[in-house]
């Protein structure tokens, strides 16, 4: 009798900790939380008020992009050209806000929006009703987009932005994290709470069962490149206001970043599965780890491997779950 009631509580332990691995966003706080207690003992400056407004900073940028990016990942879609796209908005930002100066910020905002629309835009389009591999497509993309913003400020960063600019971002708020923390609530609304939020999934999950079932599959993907470029929109804003500056160059490799966040917050490469908390969390996770190993001192190399291996060690866990 003894035995069977400890078989029954060992079996009830082991399910309750299967649950709990299986809980992708309990199991994230919890990696967040002790790499935060690990970072703090190992590193007397990582816990001051500096540090922790520069991990939010990072973690903004990442956040909202990785916010965009679950919207295509859900979908099961992929975009290798978010870093591009985020720097073709910032160059118009920034250049509208030289020439026109501050009092026509609603207009370099304006264009700024627009470049992000048409960027996800021509993702979306070229995906959704030509059918091209996403991969393969965005990878080019990113390619024109890049090369694009070379030829645009013919190499040269584009500086002078005015004072106000300067003083509104310098203020001591936190506007990244703000703006970030508005993004994920409104993306976790519509999500929750509209139709194309249900359809993202549901086209992510079956594709077939979808188009039969009358969703018109082909706008839900067009729709979620267009997120993501507005999402880029947003980031670029955040990156000219902490830098106050735009160059061509700007978000290279922003694209990991992104697809590393949105996965460690249980976004399913497959499609059909994530989360914008953990989008947020995941990019906290990499902002932390940045943040951690450059207070260590470890070489800017091991972060970009680190950063790789994390983005493995996510579909490694999404094999086994999907399995499960």
């Amino acid at each position: 009798m003894e035995r069977k009631n400890y078989q029954a509580a060992a079996s009830g332990q082991a399910i309750g900790i299967k649950k709990l691995l299986n809980n992708r966003l309990t199991g994230i706080v919890l990696v967040l939380i002790c790499m935060i207690v690990v970072l703090s003992l190992a590193t007397d400056s990582f816990l001051t008020p500096n540090n922790l407004l520069s991990i939010m900073n990072q973690a903004s940028l990442k956040g909202i992009l990785a916010i965009g990016m679950t919207f295509v990942i859900v979908g099961a879609g992929i975009d290798l050209s978010v870093g591009a796209s985020m720097s073709i908005c910032a160059m118009f930002l920034a250049d509208f806000l030289v020439k026109y100066g501050f009092e026509k910020i609603w207009l370099a905002v304006l264009v700024c929006f627009l470049a992000g629309t048409a960027c996800g835009l021509i993702n979306g389009l070229l995906a959704a009703y030509l059918k091209l591999p996403e991969f393969l497509l965005t990878m080019g993309t990113m390619s024109i987009f890049r090369g694009f913003d070379y030829v645009y400020t013919n190499c040269q960063t584009i500086r002078g932005m005015d004072p106000r600019w300067i003083n509104f971002w310098n203020a001591g708020i936190p506007w990244p994290a703000i703006f970030m923390m508005a993004l994920a609530v409104a993306a976790w609304l519509v999500i929750k709470y509209t139709k194309y939020g249900r359809y993202v999934f549901a086209v992510g999950g079956n594709e077939n069962a979808s188009r039969l079932s009358g969703i018109n599959t082909k706008k839900i993907k067009c729709v979620n490149y267009m997120v993501m470029g507005w999402c880029c929109a947003l980031c670029a804003i955040v990156y000219v206001g902490r830098m106050s500056s735009a160059e061509a160059a700007a978000g290279d490799g922003f694209e990991l970043t992104a697809i590393a966040a949105a996965a460690i917050g249980g976004a399913s490469l497959a499609g059909g599965r994530g989360s914008i908390a953990g989008a947020v969390i995941g990019a906290l996770i990499l902002s932390v780890l940045s943040n951690g190993l450059t207070l260590l001192r470890v070489s800017s190399y091991y972060q970009t491997m680190f950063t790789g291996v994390i983005i493995v060690v996510a579909i490694l866990i999404d094999r086994f779950t999907q399995k499960d």
